[in-house]
């Protein structure tokens, strides 16, 4: 049998998490601590350890040490070169090891084979990000159920948690299509802006699942102002 996971793929830190018995339970890493460095280190013959066993090696041998990775996805560069090997990498390459060591996490603590997750992501996240971090998951062995947003996930989470206020919340979709007028006096006299109609525009429904109903261009918000 296999499980669903959900993955916060962090900048410095990254958590793997599950649903199980209808409760959301956070998955431990080898170490026995439920987060995990965002940390990649290359021995002197190119073999890459993940996480906190390496934590310390930024200070004692940093050049061997790639972090912070999370910072270039969706970038054309090159992330890491071996100092030895001369090895490039990209940051889809060395994010695929981080996924990858949380996918192993998980089925040690679950006792279970993982094949798929969900994967939260910045807001301002673009599309060329978003694509890169369902790359990486690709290479890691992880089928990408959805490409979400951090604060709408995190929201989700809290909901779940919490099902006696699931209806204390306005609809997401009730409050963007909703008009909205300055408080100010002084700026009465401007014209209530409003978000684009449900379905349309820049609200249209994602077509991969990397992409998100926010993943659009500064100039398409404000041409929809």
């Amino acid at each position: 049998m296999s499980r669903e996971i959900g993955i916060d793929l962090g900048t410095t830190y990254s958590v793997v998490a599950a649903i199980v018995d209808n409760r959301i339970l956070v998955a431990e890493n080898r170490e026995g601590n439920t987060l995990t460095p965002s940390v990649v280190y290359f021995s002197e013959d190119g073999q890459a350890v993940v996480g906190e066993r390496v934590l310390h090696m930024i200070i004692a041998r940093p050049d061997y040490c790639v972090w912070e990775v999370k910072r270039m996805m969706g970038e054309d560069v090159t992330a890491y070169v071996h100092p030895d090997t001369g090895q490039k990498y990209s940051p889809v390459e060395i994010s695929s090891l981080i996924l990858k060591e949380l996918k192993e996490s998980a089925e040690l603590y679950f006792g279970e084979t993982v094949d798929s997750a969900v994967i939260s992501v910045p807001a301002y996240f673009d599309n060329a990000a978003r694509q890169a971090t369902g790359e990486a998951a690709n290479l890691a062995g992880l089928k990408v159920l959805r490409i979400a947003n951090e604060p709408s996930m995190a929201l989700r989470a809290y909901m779940f948690s919490h099902k006696e206020i699931r209806g204390a919340f306005t609809p997401w979709r009730t409050l963007a299509a909703a008009p909205w007028t300055c408080p100010s006096p002084r700026c009465s006299k401007r014209r209530a802006r409003s978000s684009p109609a449900m379905g349309t525009g820049a609200w249209a429904a994602p077509t991969s699942p990397w992409q998100s109903r926010s993943s659009f261009s500064r100039s398409s918000r404000r041409s929809t102002r």
